[in-house]
């Protein structure tokens, strides 16, 4: 048996065609999380809200690699991009675990390097998810916005809806109450597979279900239609007011909740739980 999880809010059958791996490391969910981008951006509707590639925030998370694999980060200012780029952004809690963030005495030092490993477990994930997706920069609030300067606030919060609207896909932290934990989580994938039942041609069911009894024979497949619900609306980030606007604005959203990723988009054209 396996399971891939429609929204409830999506009026297609739901499919179940994907093996559920027992964990949502991106070692377990990257070929999914790909398919979901591409199938994404294959949409019609959905490519007419591509990010604009004229569209640069004010400061950017650029993320290299070395011959080595090893990841590096600095802060890019919006001058210092000279060429079309596509970018991710991250929405999570705060908390209070937040190691490091962009005070006015560390600009300087950040464009050079970003200390990685001082870095909150779940913007490392973040991280490690855009590099899977090719794409080399993030923009994440507390290391792109100046947090002891309030003339720096009060700008770059009148352009929010401009960098999550741009975006190329919006990383949700949804099961993360902090920066403290990760993303990715281990599950007990038969808590998540829908039950096959089978209603006999006498109108008994299988296993001495005798409620079932009034069902037409044939096979059915139980679900949690509310896994939605569970794993975003009512997450951690998705109590948080804020969040509104960062889902409504971003052109497509990957959900990591505390048991499944979910893939959202705002055409409503490929809404799925995995």
């Amino acid at each position: 048996m396996s399971g891939l999880y429609f929204n409830q809010g999506n009026p297609r059958t739901p499919s179940f065609t994907v093996e559920l791996p027992g964990s949502t490391r991106l070692e377990d969910s990257e070929k999914q999380t790909k398919k979901w981008l591409k199938d994404c951006e294959g949409h019609e509707a959905c490519r007419n809200m591509s990010s604009r590639a004229d569209f640069i925030p004010s400061r950017l998370v650029e993320i290299t690699r070395d011959g080595a694999e090893k990841i590096s980060i600095r802060l890019r200012c919006r001058d210092d991009i000279s060429h079309a780029i596509r970018y991710t952004t991250l929405s999570h809690c705060w908390g209070s675990f937040m190691p490091i963030n962009l005070e006015k005495s560390k600009i300087a030092q950040y464009r050079e390097r970003i200390p990685l490993e001082e870095i909150s477990p779940v913007f490392r994930d973040a991280i490690d998810v855009s590099v899977a997706l090719d794409i080399w920069y993030i923009w994440i609030d507390s290391l792109c916005i100046t947090q002891d300067s309030e003339k720096d606030w009060q700008t770059e919060s009148a352009t929010m809806c401009d960098v999550y609207s741009y975006c190329h896909l919006n990383i949700a932290a949804d099961g993360s109450e902090d920066g403290s934990q990760r993303l990715f989580r281990e599950r007990n994938t038969a808590l998540l597979k829908p039950i096959h039942i089978v209603i006999k041609n006498n109108g008994t069911p299988s296993k001495d279900y005798s409620h079932f009894s009034a069902m037409k024979p044939g096979n059915y497949l139980l679900f949690d239609i509310h896994s939605w619900k569970h794993e975003v609306d009512d997450a951690p980030l998705g109590k948080r007011g804020w969040v509104i606007q960062e889902r409504a604005l971003s052109p497509r959203t990957i959900h990591f909740g505390k048991t499944q990723i979910a893939w959202e988009c705002r055409q409503l054209a490929c809404n799925e739980l995995f």
